[in-house]
């Protein structure tokens, strides 16, 4: 059974991950009761936290690296309340970083929270971003992935100030611009073209201006892929077949899709299946899959560069035993498996294809 702990419980919805500074942006927030419903005259505090790191280049027996101390400060209090079980929260980020936006019943010590970044030039200080403990430049974009037509905002977090060398990658140099840094961080916008699928490689190269000799850290790197989509690539697909029908009949099986599109269906048996421990085919996930970086980059600084080593998985399917059921041992089943080729749907994005099931056959799977 459950126990709640709290009569009210909070959410928060942010609106973007990624933010000016100098501009509001709200939060969307939310109180519901145990049951779900709204709390209708709720109360909440809600506080926003900026983290500051303070980042020393530390020497070991044999390299330099950074240890950053990540520091918390509050910048607003503010209580809200919840007059139809929700509200907004409005805040205007002062300066670039990492934020953190706490919801919580006053005198509670524990809160939901969500956090974001906050980011525009000349508003950076240098314990506004954390820094790479490799001496690496992490990039940070503001969404998961892209559609085609949009424009990325990429966020890079440096562990020193500098100028820096930005190239879109990937069996090739697709673009390529010069940033200075913002103390410790630096912004661009990259237009998402058709030619960036099923995605792109941001390569950074960041140089630090020699004013320092005792300082060995010149040059820094960072890598990150930009997954890129395009919805128009992604064809809808709909079977209309029954759940079942006896044997030594006729089935008929419709597929719906785009006018004009070719496709073609199979149904196998479940006994071929479960010896093969098949899953169902994903075409554009295959020709869509994440493109491997082609380009390999050289450095007149090897002892910088973060090392880089590839990690060995092991493993067996033993957890997906009861798939592996044999059925050749009970002969009344007949193993089945159809192929339609292809086929052309007509002007209203259908084709048809029609199957004589043998005898005492089962078929638990049709792809189109």
């Amino acid at each position: 059974f459950d126990i709640f702990t709290q009569q009210v419980m909070y959410g928060i919805k942010l609106d973007d991950y990624y933010v000016s500074t100098g501009e509001p942006m709200k939060a969307q927030l939310v109180a519901l009761d145990k049951d779900g419903k709204p709390s209708r005259g709720a109360k909440a505090l809600v506080n926003v936290v900026q983290y500051e790191w303070q980042s020393v280049l530390t020497r070991g027996y044999s390299n330099y690296y950074y240890t950053s101390k990540k520091v918390e400060k509050l910048v607003s209090t503010r209580m809200v309340n919840f007059s139809g079980g929700d509200a907004t929260f409005t805040f205007i980020p002062p300066r670039s970083g990492s934020y953190e936006i706490r919801v919580m019943r006053e005198g509670s010590n524990r809160y939901v929270s969500s956090s974001f970044y906050a980011y525009r030039w000349g508003t950076t200080t240098t314990a506004s971003f954390d820094v790479n403990t490799e001496g690496s430049v992490d990039i940070v974009f503001d969404k998961e992935k892209y559609e085609v037509g949009e424009n990325a905002k990429v966020l890079f977090k440096t562990p020193f100030a500098g100028k820096l060398l930005v190239t879109l990658e990937r069996n090739g140099i697709y673009e390529y611009r010069v940033v200075n840094t913002d103390k410790k961080s630096a912004e661009i916008e990259i237009p998402v073209k058709d030619e960036f699928l099923p995605n792109i490689y941001v390569s950074a190269t960041l140089i630090k201006p020699l004013e320092n000799s005792n300082i060995p850290l010149m040059v820094a790197h960072g890598f990150a892929s930009l997954k890129v989509e395009k919805k128009a690539t992604i064809l809808p697909v709909q079977i209309t077949a029954v759940d079942k029908s006896r044997s030594t009949t006729k089935q008929k099986i419709t597929v719906k899709t785009t006018p004009g599109a070719q496709v073609t269906l199979a149904l196998v048996d479940e006994g071929i299946l479960a010896l093969k421990n098949f899953e169902t085919p994903d075409p554009h996930g295959h020709f869509y899959a994440k493109r491997a970086l082609e380009v390999n980059s050289y450095d007149l600084y090897p002892f910088l560069f973060p090392e880089l080593t590839g990690r060995s998985r092991s493993g067996g399917d033993g957890y997906a035993l009861e798939k592996r059921v044999n059925p050749l041992s009970n002969n009344r089943v007949k193993l089945v498996s159809f192929w339609s080729g292809i086929l052309t749907t007509n002007g209203s994005g259908e084709a048809t294809y029609e199957v004589d099931i043998p005898n005492s056959a089962v078929i638990c799977a049709l792809w189109p």
